[in-house]
């Protein structure tokens, strides 16, 4: 079984992550964040008489079709000015809603971490958040190598740098289609290597299957 970092200073660090936040730093994060054909909006409202409340998939096309209202381009524009054109489009219908929006993308996490896998993400939760996510780190990481590939870039990440000095961690803001790569110490490891390859066909396979649903 693999150790997990498990120190006061990051259990502390990651226990006060969640008490960030406020319409502020919502507005700053989501205005940095654009969705993907094949990520995912969820859209609660009160009163829904009509049953509108639900979770709605971007299509290939990158249009997100809503009950009541049409479709709205989803992919590319910034979470900030969705989330706002959404509230706009019903409230032009009906007013006096109460609409909450949920912007979803999934971020794949591999290498020395509890669970690999590829994980639901919102625009407001940061690396740390994801890493727990997946089980934490385990003891073989290497917290001065974490990279978050984008696009085929690469974004170095000392996290254990992070973690002691303070560092605002929201300087990572993770986006759509992310992957972040925790590697062992002492260089990439075989199963890193592995984890990288199967994680990231599974989110390959899921947007493809998410963006047909459409």
């Amino acid at each position: 079984m693999m150790k997990r970092w498990k120190t006061p200073l990051v259990a502390a660090f990651l226990l006060s992550l969640g008490f960030a936040g406020g319409s502020e730093l919502h507005a700053q994060l989501t205005s940095r964040v654009v969705l993907q054909p094949g990520d995912a909006v969820s859209i609660r409202i009160w009163p829904d008489d009509n049953g509108y409340t639900g979770e709605y998939i971007i299509g290939s096309s990158g249009l997100l079709a809503l009950p009541f209202v049409g479709e709205i381009q989803a992919a590319g524009v910034p979470v900030s000015e969705l989330e706002a054109n959404i509230r706009r489009s019903f409230e032009t219908q009906q007013r006096g809603l109460a609409i909450s929006i949920i912007p979803q993308f999934s971020v794949a996490v591999t290498g020395m971490v509890g669970r690999p896998s590829v994980y639901p993400v919102t625009p407001t939760q940061n690396l740390y958040e994801v890493i727990a996510m997946a089980g934490g780190f385990a003891g073989e990481a290497d917290l001065e190598k974490v990279r978050i590939v984008r696009d085929g870039q690469v974004i170095p990440v000392n996290a254990l740098m992070t973690l002691e000095r303070g560092v605002d961690i929201n300087r990572y803001q993770l986006q759509s289609g992310d992957q972040i790569v925790v590697p062992a110490r002492g260089g990439i490891s075989v199963r890193t290597i592995f984890e990288i390859v199967r994680t990231v066909s599974t989110l390959v396979l899921v947007y493809d299957r998410l963006a047909n649903t459409n």
